[in-house]
């Protein structure tokens, strides 16, 4: 046994090591983290949009978790219905960015990116607004959940083409 507590060799380990950094998957995926990383530590700009990039990805996982907690908590006295209710708020999530991508596609390629990140973002932001005041009373506005989830999906296909497509393609060409 070495110092390490376990029964592999340090040589077997440095070329175990040194076979898995040669394999190409490993070796871009280890230098896609140094160049993000680089990216992060001394670009101020990328790092800013980077932290808002998750903290957006974590209040829409977080919204869209407590949408179908509402939905089940309303229609809780009939399993039926809540398992309808749930599968239309997925409806509801999955049916504008069918019909909007194309145009909006088109949309990012001609206006400002940022402004139309900026404007989605901030318009979201009203919309998860809205949500909150609804849930005063959820068995009276539970239609405007729907109509909450409708929104929040249209804009986000304004969204997703600026910031997903932009970085992926400027940093291809």
């Amino acid at each position: 046994m070495n110092a390490a507590g376990d029964d592999t060799p340090t040589e077997e380990r440095a070329t175990l090591s040194s076979k898995l950094l040669s394999l190409p998957v490993i070796s871009h995926f280890a230098n896609a983290v140094s160049a993000y990383s680089t990216l992060i530590i001394k670009r101020s700009e990328f790092r800013w949009l980077w932290i808002a990039g998750i903290v957006s990805t974590i209040g829409n996982f977080f919204t869209h978790i407590a949408i179908v907690t509402i939905i089940e908590r309303v229609f809780k006295d009939n399993p039926n219905i809540s398992g309808t209710a749930v599968s239309a708020i997925f409806v509801a999530g999955y049916i504008p960015p069918i019909i909007l991508m194309p145009l909006t596609g088109v949309l990012a390629d001609v206006l400002d990116r940022r402004k139309v990140m900026l404007c989605s973002d901030l318009m979201r932001m009203v919309i998860v607004l809205l949500f909150s005041i609804s849930l005063l009373d959820e068995k009276q506005y539970y239609y405007v959940i729907y109509i909450i989830e409708v929104i929040m999906w249209s804009l986000n296909s304004f969204f997703d083409p600026v910031s997903l497509y932009e970085s992926t393609l400027t940093l291809s060409v």
